[in-house]
């Protein structure tokens, strides 16, 4: 592990990652090819860190075949299934469009290839698992009993309530043309400011359809419109 490597292009970022790999390599494990896929396999990986990949041959020009940033932002586990070398020395994962990179996929696809080299071994920096799940009791069985409750109200509702119920517009329109109400008969045209003005339920004469341009922001009062805008 402490043959000659160089970075085509030179990348100052990828040097010095590697170069810590290789100076601490001796507190790596090693791992078969088989145990290698089965820890980095996975979708979330929390005790483990960078990997060393050993592939079988000699490059006596480099020791360094290429390397790989295993990022959560792309698929997590690809390269298990096999990575091809890019121009710039960046080995790419291999597609998984038309099948999902498993840790089964991976072991039962044959030899594990690395740039069309077979794998010997892989040299695992274990790093300490520090994710926990951390939640608080109390909170939690409040959680819990408010929503058996909640639980609880919807059998009753659907148990006990029989009649019909009006969860939308259309429910509620319905209703109205199959049931008319009686206190609301030639009031069709009514607006809420008549109402308002007292003229409910005197209100009875059906009353002539006048015209008038409307804006939107009337959908809503002065009041909210101050208030919404203050705060």
């Amino acid at each position: 592990m402490g043959g000659d490597w160089t970075l085509i292009p030179p990348d100052a970022d990828q040097e010095s990652i590697v170069a810590a790999m290789q100076q601490n390599v001796s507190n790596y494990q090693r791992l078969d090819s088989t145990t290698c896929i089965t820890e980095y396999g996975v979708d979330y990986l929390s005790s483990r860190r960078n990997v060393i990949v050993v592939v079988a041959g000699e490059n006596s020009s480099n020791s360094l075949v290429g390397t790989l940033n295993w990022s959560y932002n792309q698929p997590m586990n690809s390269w298990v299934c096999g990575a091809t070398l890019a121009g710039n020395m960046t080995l790419i994962p291999q597609s998984i469009d038309d099948f999902d990179c498993s840790i089964k996929v991976a072991l039962s696809s044959g030899p594990w290839v690395m740039n069309n080299q077979s794998v010997e071994y892989c040299l695992s920096e274990q790093v300490p698992d520090i994710c926990r799940l951390q939640f608080a009791v109390p909170i939690m069985a409040v959680v819990l009993s408010c929503n058996f409750v909640k639980f609880l109200c919807m059998i009753i509702a659907i148990w006990r309530c029989k009649d019909s119920s009006m969860v939308t517009l259309g429910d509620a329109i319905t209703s109205f043309l199959e049931s008319p109400d009686s206190y609301t008969r030639g009031m069709c045209i009514i607006s809420k400011k008549e109402i308002e003005d007292g003229l409910w339920p005197n209100w009875r004469e059906p009353q002539r359809w006048k015209e008038k341009r409307h804006f939107r922001c009337e959908a809503v009062g002065l009041r909210c419109w101050i208030l919404s805008n203050a705060l």
